[in-house]
């Protein structure tokens, strides 16, 4: 259909060109004939009539002659016209008279001539006049000059003959003259119709090309892929059965490890990486299948169900190709993806349904760590859910649906509140009040994360500032992701903030897992170096539950070290977690670390973590997370900042 409307469009502009070019064209020929013909007439006009100006001085000369033998004007006319001056315009000439003082006009002359010089001898003659005259739309010039004596006058009237000739044999030129030029305007608009036309096709398929592929990778993009389905699949789809099985599989590829090349290396680099992916994928492709970048890092392949085809072969070739490194600023950097599958059309019938359904299965590989997954109705509700809350990020941000909420950090010796962790949650329209569990993987994996920090450290630091002005002086910890370790331009925005609002840099506390902390030590020995020259402090988060807890204990310059709460549960029951627990405890002890046991919700917990060594501590038992109102109202209630 779209085609049909190019080649009418194609053909409208053509004709309309064509159209206006002859147009053109016969406005110019006429404009061009008549200025012509004007000039040409004017021009042959004057060239007689000085002709005849000679002509008629040669008469007047032989008229003079005349005079002398005393004749009288009707007698002077008859010999006038025996001269030779008369003889060579006497086919021009119409009515001729002699005007005496004693007789105005001689009498013999024809009806037209009396005509004529009738309504000439009302005139009053100069000494010698000339002029025109109209008879029955005819134009006709006369002359007239008197005797040096002035008792005789010559009055000659004609018609220019030769003119009409010219005017003629002018006409005759330029109509083919203007027959030529209609032609040629006829040529030229053909061309120029045809290589307008033409360029108006080449643009027209450029645009076509631009608008359903992508200008990085050159893969078919998103637009295409509606395209397609909308105009091939449903045909199929149409005229097969469900019971048939699948006509084909929708499988969304993800890569797993794009953000840290953006972040890492900037957007050229990761734009460099998406190119030799692209190319990779392209060469797994068949021909009967489809390839398209969906956006940002990830790929949609329509897959061609056939009975000697399988796409677990696919899915396995694609893996391989992704997790192959891929040379980058001089050394090869590995991502890996995961990939989510739905058939078509058990898992879906519409490209929107397809798209969704294989994004859920693929954020289910995502977080099984498994590569890919298929589609299934049984997956887990929340999956649905992630997705959708995905999409949401960036508008929860400009709406400001995140707040903090604030848990107090004690001392167990006396239980003291000696510091606060500020803590997100995003304020759900819907779906209420959201703790980190449900959004915090979705933020880490999207654009949205170094926004969403920003926010966190803006907002934790203002409220810091707050308090104290209120005269509480309580250190507040946020947690960083181990994405926000990379962003070189993080504690720059620490260091404004903290400037902005005037908050001394010992009352704020950064805290990172262990496992972000170890993603790459270099790495987070810089951050941690930076982040000290602020005078801020530093937090190992969820401490005992990475491979490489104790090897790096020594590596980076801490201030805290919190035990992960999994092992504070279990220490009442297990002697072996407990015996875990008082290692941790003895180990920081000896680098100079002092150490928060995390999870604490009953009193022998708290009990046996203080017998143990572990000065601080942070749980239900001592206070859930709440609102600054909250927490402003128990510091200012509770005197000594007791909570136990």
């Amino acid at each position: 259909m779209s085609k049909l409307h190019s080649a009418i469009s194609d053909i409208s502009l053509r004709r309309r060109l064509i159209i206006g070019s002859i147009s053109l064209a016969i406005a110019v020929s006429i404009i061009f004939i008549v200025v012509a013909y004007r000039l040409a007439s004017d021009l042959a006009e004057s060239t007689e009539v000085k002709q005849f100006n000679k002509q008629f001085s040669w008469l007047f000369e032989e008229f003079e002659v005349l005079l002398d033998n005393n004749q009288s004007p009707n007698q002077l006319i008859d010999a006038l016209k025996d001269t030779r001056s008369y003889k060579s315009i006497e086919s021009d000439i119409v009515a001729i008279d002699i005007i005496s003082q004693q007789q105005k006009f001689a009498e013999n002359n024809t009806v037209n001539q009396s005509m004529i010089l009738n309504e000439l001898k009302e005139l009053d003659f100069p000494e010698s006049a000339n002029g025109t005259y109209f008879l029955n739309e005819q134009r006709l010039f006369w002359q007239f000059q008197r005797t040096p004596e002035n008792t005789f006058s010559l009055l000659v009237v004609y018609k220019i003959s030769s003119l009409e000739a010219a005017l003629e044999y002018v006409a005759k030129r330029l109509s083919i003259t203007a027959f030529l030029t209609f032609w040629l305007a006829i040529w030229a608009a053909l061309t120029m119709s045809a290589l307008i036309t033409k360029r108006f096709e080449d643009n027209r398929k450029k645009l076509a090309f631009l608008a359903m592929h992508d200008s990085l990778s050159g893969l078919k993009n998103r637009a295409y892929l509606h395209d397609f389905f909308d105009n091939e699949i449903e045909h199929k789809l149409s005229i097969s059965s469900t019971e048939n099985g699948p006509i084909g599989a929708l499988l969304i590829i993800d890569l797993n490890k794009f953000k840290d090349v953006n972040d890492t290396f900037g957007h050229a680099v990761g734009d460099d990486l998406l190119k030799v992916i692209s190319s990779r994928l392209q060469a797994l492709i068949a021909d009967k299948d489809l390839l398209v970048r969906y956006g940002g890092d990830e790929f949609v392949i329509w897959f061609t169900m056939e009975a000697s085809r399988d796409v677990n072969l696919l899915v396995s070739d694609i893996l391989h190709c992704c997790s192959l490194p891929v040379p980058l600023v001089d050394s090869p950097f590995e991502v890996g993806a995961s990939i989510g599958i739905a058939y078509c059309p058990q898992d879906g019938n519409k490209l929107d349904t397809l798209c969704k359904n294989a994004d859920i299965a693929m954020y289910q590989a995502k977080k099984m760590r498994n590569g890919f997954a298929f589609y299934q109705k049984q997956l887990p509700n929340f999956s649905e859910r992630q997705v959708l809350l995905r999409g949401q990020l960036s508008q929860a941000l400009e709406l400001k649906q995140f707040v903090l909420v604030y848990q107090p950090k004690v001392s167990l010796p006396d239980g003291k509140i000696v510091g606060l962790e500020a803590l997100a949650r995003w304020q759900h329209p819907i779906d209420g009040l959201l703790s980190p569990a449900v959004f915090i993987d979705l933020i880490e994996q999207s654009d949205a994360i170094h926004s969403f920090s920003r926010f966190v450290i803006s907002e934790a630091i203002r409220q810091g500032k707050e308090w104290l002005d209120m005269s509480i002086s309580l250190p507040i910890s946020i947690n960083l992701s181990a994405y926000n370790l990379a962003d070189t331009d993080i504690v720059p925005y620490l260091r404004e903030q903290l400037a902005l609002y005037q908050l001394p840099a010992h009352l704020l506390e950064v805290e990172l897992t262990e496992s972000a902390s170890m993603i790459d030590v270099e790495v987070t020995q810089r951050a941690f170096a930076e982040l000290r020259s602020l005078g801020v402090k530093i937090s190992i988060d969820d401490f005992g539950t990475g491979m490489s807890s104790f090897a790096y204990l020594r590596e980076l310059d801490m201030d805290y070290v919190k035990i992960d709460r999994s092992f504070v549960a279990s220490m009442m029951l297990d002697r072996r977690n407990e015996l875990v627990v008082k290692g941790i405890i003895s180990m920081c002890h000896d680098l100079d670390r002092k150490v928060i046991a995390e999870g604490i919700e009953t009193k022998e917990q708290a009990q046996k973590l203080c017998e143990l060594g572990c000065r601080f501590g942070q749980g239900y038992y001592f206070g859930r997370p709440a609102s600054a109102i909250d927490i402003t109202e128990g510091l200012v209630s509770t005197p000594g900042d007791k909570v136990i």
